[in-house]
């Protein structure tokens, strides 16, 4: 970091309480290790076109992402933020790059989360378990083996009526795979199918977003069934629901034809029912707590 560039004539973090705003059009690449400061400063992307670009070490107190700005990690960045992530415009993170959050992640209704490939690391509540939330739009696009890591460490919160996935297979080569999402201790809301979709899966192959209690799943399978989604009640109600998602497959039919006969016969056509994996469907209690 070039000291020429601070308005105060020192780099951020040297002192306590300092504050990095990048307003409208500002554009920042961090390419070298930034893990100097005794006293990280918090970061806002205040405005319009504002970006940051991570490919590096980077610690911070606070990060704010807002105002259709954008946030970016790639190759096998590493950003530390001490207290809370919050999101409302755009963070991407793709390769092997990782964040940590000591506190919570807050994703608001306009946020754009973005996770390339099988090789990232979201880890939040790494220092003191608290309720994160997930209000926007989560978008994966998968690896080979399926996505990164994603656990917020805690209680979460899913958005019903604003919350959106975004799943897009098309790289996805590893069969039959029950790949966690997003991993929690406890949740209050669901996903629900109209705002899931499911896209790129080989012929064959046919997915489902599955809600458990320590996470919610994308199931894949073989077959032209669909899979329900078991969705397990929040705190203070008494059932449980079963509801379908969106389920892309490719269903393959193959007719056989029966050997002549000389005689009159009657032959009766063969259906095959392949079985999706067990779910759910009757009217359970429900079992997560939140534990916020």
């Amino acid at each position: 970091m070039n000291v020429n560039n601070w308005f105060y004539g020192f780099l951020p973090g040297i002192t306590k309480l300092n504050k990095v705003i990048m307003a409208s059009n500002d554009v920042g690449t961090v390419s070298c290790d930034a893990t100097y400061m005794n006293f990280p400063p918090d970061l806002e992307l205040r405005a319009s076109s504002a970006r940051l670009d991570v490919s590096a070490d980077l610690r911070l107190n606070g990060l704010i992402v807002r105002t259709n700005s954008r946030f970016t990690q790639s190759l096998a960045s590493s950003v530390t933020v001490n207290k809370n992530l919050q999101i409302a415009a755009n963070y991407d993170i793709a390769d092997s790059a990782s964040v940590s959050i000591d506190l919570d992640l807050y994703a608001a209704s306009n946020a754009k989360l973005t996770i390339t490939g099988d090789s990232t690391s979201i880890m939040a509540s790494v220092e003191t378990p608290v309720r994160s939330q997930l209000h926007g739009l989560t978008t994966y696009i998968l690896g080979p083996t399926g996505t990164g890591i994603f656990d917020v460490g805690g209680p979460l919160t899913i958005g019903s009526t604003t919350a959106s996935l975004v799943i897009d297979a098309t790289s996805y080569t590893g069969g039959n795979k029950s790949i966690p999402l997003v991993k929690y201790v406890s949740v209050i809301g669901a996903y629900v199918p109209s705002r899931i979709t499911i896209s790129g899966l080989a012929a064959g192959l046919s997915g489902a977003v599955v809600h458990r209690a320590d996470g919610v799943y994308l199931d894949i399978t073989g077959g032209s069934d669909p899979v329900s989604t078991t969705t397990q009640a929040p705190p203070g109600t008494t059932e449980a629901t079963t509801e379908a998602t969106t389920t892309t497959s490719q269903a393959t039919t193959t007719t056989t034809q029966a050997p002549p006969v000389t005689t009159t016969a009657t032959t009766q056509a063969t259906t095959t029912t392949t079985q999706a994996p067990p779910v759910t469907t009757t009217t359970t209690q429900a079992t997560t707590q939140d534990t916020s």
